[in-house]
C-alpha cells in the first residue's frame, strides 16, 4: 500500500506527516540483526531523539487539515511527549481550528509508527501526535 502524496488534495485514509520536508531528518545505520521473537531489526535511528514543536512543521500539518472540521486529538507518550503534543493542539487552536476531543495516553496498541498521523473519520478528523514514534 503506498502513502498518499502529500502535498496535493484532500486526506482520504491515513496520511502521515513527511517531516523530512520541513527538515526533520533521521538516518539509518545498518548494524546487523537484532533477533527480536519474529521481528528482526536491522537498522539503528540516529538524529532526532523526538520531534519537538517546530513552527514549519505546525504549518505543515495546518496545511493537511479541512478547515472548520472539528481534531480529535490523541497524544501519545509520557510527560515530555505530552507537552510537545499539547503545544501542537494550542497552536491548531490559535489558528481556529477546533479541539472536540483530547485522548491521553501512555502508549497506544498499536504504537504509532509516526510521530504525526493524520485520519480524516468523516465528520472529524483524527489526529495522533506521538513524538518519540519511530
Amino acid at each position: 500500500m503506498s502513502l498518499p502524496d502529500l502535498t496535493t488534495g484532500p486526506i482520504t485514509g491515513s496520511v502521515f506527516l513527511n517531516l523530512t520536508t520541513v527538515g526533520w531528518t533521521q538516518s539509518c545505520v545498518i548494524t546487523g540483526g537484532i533477533d527480536l521473537g519474529m521481528i528482526t531489526r536491522n537498522c539503528i535511528v540516529v538524529g532526532p531523539a523526538r520531534l519537538t514543536f517546530q513552527l514549519a512543521i505546525a504549518e505543515e500539518l495546518i496545511s493537511k487539515l479541512s478547515p472548520g472540521k472539528p481534531i480529535r486529538l490523541r497524544t501519545v507518550g509520557r510527560d515530555s511527549d505530552q507537552k510537545v503534543a499539547d503545544e501542537y493542539g494550542r497552536y491548531l487552536q490559535s489558528r481556529g481550528f477546533q479541539i472536540a476531543e483530547h485522548h491521553i495516553t501512555t502508549y497506544a496498541i498499536p504504537e504509532p509508527k509516526h510521530p504525526i498521523t493524520i485520519r480524516d473519520e468523516g465528520s472529524m478528523i483524527d489526529l495522533t501526535v506521538a513524538p518519540s514514534a519511530r
